[in-house]
C-alpha cells in the first residue's frame, strides 16, 4: 500500500511539473538588460588636419561624450554617440580656439564572449566599436577663416572600451577613439582650407566614465553569458533543484506511509496507524493514538481500573507510581513525544499543589541495540524531562533523575509494544 501510494503521489508531482514546462523553459532562457547609457570625459589630439605652424598640446584639450547604447544580445549592440571636442594651441603655436562637434553611429561588439574573458575574471571587460559619424567646427574670431562660421565633416570612427564592473547597475569605462576625417573643408584651428580626402585628418581621444545600466534584470549584455552552453547550464542546474525537491517532498520522516509535503503530522510515532492525511487515529480524542492506547490497557490497566483510581483523593500521585504517567519518546531519541506532554503537565500541576513532595525520574529504552549505548539514552530522556520540569518552574531540589537502561517487558517483535518501553517514569513522594 505504501509503495502504490508513493507511486500516485510521484505521478501526481511530475504531472504538474510537466503541466510547467512551458513556464519552466521561459524562466530556463537567460534574460538580462540591454540598454545603457555611457559618459565620460577626458583628452584629445588631433593629427595633421593643421595649419602649417599650428600646434596643439598632447592630450591637453578637452573631450567629453554621451551615448544611448542598445545590445541586440551578449555579443553585438549598437551605440548613438555625441562627442565635444575642444582645440587650443600649444606650444610655439599661434593662438586659435575652436570646437569639434559630432555625432556617431557605432556598432558594437562585446569581446567578453569572443575572448573568453569569462572563463577567467567576473569583473573585466572590453568592448570594440565602429562606425560612421557627422560633425562640425567652429572657429573663434582669431581664425582666418572666421567668417566661415562652421565646417561639416565626415567621420568614420573605430575605439576600444575597456570595463571595470562596479556593480550590476554601474561600470567604469576607458574609452580609447579615433575619428578619422573623410571630408575636412578647413583645417581643425580655422586658419586655412583643406581640400584633402580619406582620412588625411585624424583626431584621439581618451575618456573616463560610467556605463550606467537600465532595466529590471539582475545583469547587463556585458557581462552574461547567454551562449547555448550557458542555457544548457542553466536547465540542467533547474532540474537538478527540481528533482532535488521532488525528492525532498517524497520523504517519510516517521515512515508512516505519508509524504512530509502531504504529512499534517510528520512526528507520529512509529508503528501507529494513520490517516491518508498522516494524522495518527485518536477517534476518542484524548491526545493518545488509538493503537498505542490498546497496548497501555492491555499493559497496565483497564478503563474500569483507571475510573476507580481516578476517584481516589491523590489521582496523579496514585497513577504516576503505578506506572500510567509516562512521558514517550521516539526511537533513538531524546526528545518526548508530543501527545505525551501532557503527563509532565500532571506531575507539574500536583507538584505545585503539593510543595513538600518530591520526584524520582527514571528513563528507560527499547531492547534495539547496544546495551550500554541504550543506558546513555535513557539517561538522556530522564535528564530531558527533568529539565521540563525546572523550566516550568519545579526547584531542582525537588527531583532527581537517573537512566534504567532497557526495559525488555515487552514483545520485542512489537513495534508498538516498543514504543511504551521508550519512556520516562515518575516517582511521587
Amino acid at each position: 500500500m505504501k509503495i502504490n501510494f508513493f507511486l500516485l503521489a510521484f505521478l501526481i508531482i511530475s504531472i504538474s511539473y510537466a503541466q510547467d514546462d512551458d513556464k519552466n523553459n521561459n524562466e530556463d532562457k537567460i534574460t538580462y538588460n540591454k540598454w545603457s547609457i555611457d559618459f565620460g570625459v577626458g583628452v584629445n589630439k588631433p593629427t595633421k588636419g593643421l595649419t602649417p605652424g599650428y600646434y596643439v598640446g598632447t592630450f591637453e584639450n578637452l573631450s567629453a561624450e554621451l551615448g544611448a547604447r542598445y545590445m541586440f544580445n551578449d555579443r553585438v549592440g549598437l551605440r548613438l554617440n555625441a562627442i565635444y571636442n575642444n582645440f587650443q594651441e600649444g606650444d610655439n603655436s599661434p593662438e586659435f580656439n575652436s570646437e569639434f562637434i559630432q555625432f556617431n553611429v557605432d556598432g558594437v561588439v562585446n569581446l567578453r564572449q569572443l575572448l573568453e574573458l569569462d572563463d577567467f575574471t567576473q569583473k573585466f571587460n572590453l568592448l570594440a566599436t565602429g562606425g560612421l559619424g557627422y560633425g562640425f567646427t567652429s572657429f573663434d574670431d582669431s581664425s582666418a577663416l572666421s567668417d566661415a562660421n562652421t565646417d561639416n565633416l565626415l567621420t568614420a570612427n573605430a575605439g576600444l572600451i575597456p570595463q571595470y564592473k562596479i556593480s550590476d547597475k554601474f561600470a567604469l569605462d576607458l574609452n580609447l577613439g579615433l575619428s578619422g576625417i573623410i571630408r575636412q573643408n578647413h583645417t581643425f584651428d580655422g586658419n586655412s582650407l583643406n581640400n584633402r580626402r580619406g582620412f588625411e585628418s585624424i583626431n584621439y581621444r581618451a575618456t573616463l566614465g560610467f556605463s550606467v545600466y537600465l532595466g529590471d534584470e539582475k545583469e547587463h549584455a556585458d557581462w552574461v553569458d547567454a551562449s547555448s552552453e550557458a542555457q544548457y547550464e542553466k536547465k540542467a542546474q533547474k532540474l537538478k533543484e527540481r528533482v532535488a525537491k521532488l525528492e525532498d517532498d517524497l520523504k517519510d520522516t516517521d515512515k508512516d506511509g505519508i509524504p512530509d509535503y502531504l504529512d499534517r503530522e510528520p512526528d507520529t510515532p512509529n508503528g501507529v496507524a494513520v490517516n491518508n492525511k498522516g494524522q495518527s487515529i485518536d477517534e476518542n480524542q484524548n491526545g493518545v493514538p488509538d493503537e498505542l492506547e490498546q497496548v497501555m490497557d492491555e499493559r497496565y490497566a483497564s478503563s474500569d481500573s483507571v475510573q476507580k483510581m481516578k476517584e481516589s483523593s491523590e489521582i496523579a500521585k496514585t497513577l504516576a507510581n503505578k506506572g500510567y504517567i509516562n512521558v514517550y519518546f521516539r526511537f533513538n531519541s531524546d526528545q518526548p513525544e508530543r501527545y505525551s506532554l501532557n503527563a509532565v503537565n500532571q506531575i507539574v500541576e500536583y507538584m505545585r499543589a503539593n510543595p513538600q513532595s518530591n520526584a524520582i525520574l527514571t528513563g528507560y529504552s527499547d531492547a534495539i541495540g547496544n546495551k550500554q549505548y541504550n543506558l546513555k539514552l535513557s539517561e538522556d530522556r530522564a535528564k530531558r524531562v527533568y529539565e521540563i520540569l525546572v523550566a516550568s518552574g519545579i526547584e531542582e531540589s525537588r527531583i532527581s533523575y537517573k537512566g534504567g537502561g532497557v526495559d525488555d517487558s515487552v514483545d520485542k517483535s512489537s513495534s508498538a509494544a516498543r514504543q511504551l518501553t521508550r519512556r520516562v517514569k515518575f516517582e511521587l513522594r
